[in-house]
């Protein structure tokens, strides 16, 4: 918009008629030259700067985890099981485009991830643990997280756990409290 104004300038010479019904006059003021200035930013420049920057393409391939770190363990979930066994050793990701991918463990079922700038959020998903307590589990888990680069990705594992069965009374006395909610961040990087 500037380099057409500029044009305009260098192209007019004085005593020009100048088509300016589509300078938007409410958002102008005269300076003390009695030339017009624009008082406001140009909200849809300002729009697409405030926006992250698209993500680069990531690289399909399989994903190595690493620094499992707990960022959140109300229900001390990590007193009786190691909260890293949540998270698997490698992550696969395929059909990467510029708006999603897939993630999952390899060889297995994957969840859908989509990318808004450089922040990605997957598809949550659930299964079923038996206690060996004569309950079940039923561990709701989300990923989400940041691309730092095409093959690598910061992450963050949620989870909310519940419990079904007459053994969750036993459990509940152990020390666990359902429903128990958990969250970890993560690293991954490209094999």
């Amino acid at each position: 918009m500037r380099g057409l104004v500029f044009l305009m300038m260098v192209g007019c010479t004085e005593g020009a008629i100048v088509d300016d019904t589509s300078v938007d006059s409410s958002t102008d003021t005269e300076a003390d030259d009695g030339t017009e200035v624009d008082t406001e930013a140009d909200t849809e420049a300002d729009t697409e700067a405030d926006t992250d920057p698209p993500a680069a393409l990531i690289s399909n391939g399989t994903y190595d985890t690493s620094n499992f770190t707990v960022d959140s363990d109300p229900c001390s979930l990590g007193d009786f099981r190691d909260p890293a066994e949540f998270l698997p050793a490698a992550l696969a990701i395929t059909d990467s485009t510029s708006a999603s991918f897939d993630m999952g463990e390899p060889g297995a079922d994957s969840q859908e991830c989509t990318l808004n700038g450089s922040q990605y959020t997957c598809g949550r998903f659930e299964r079923i643990e038996d206690s060996g307590f004569g309950a079940d589990l039923i561990i709701d888990t989300g990923l989400s997280g940041t691309v730092l680069s095409t093959t690598q990705l910061d992450g963050v594992l949620d989870l909310s756990m519940t419990c079904s069965g007459g053994g969750c009374a036993l459990l509940e006395l152990g020390g666990l409290t359902f429903p128990c909610a958990f969250e970890g961040s993560f690293e991954l990087d490209l094999q």
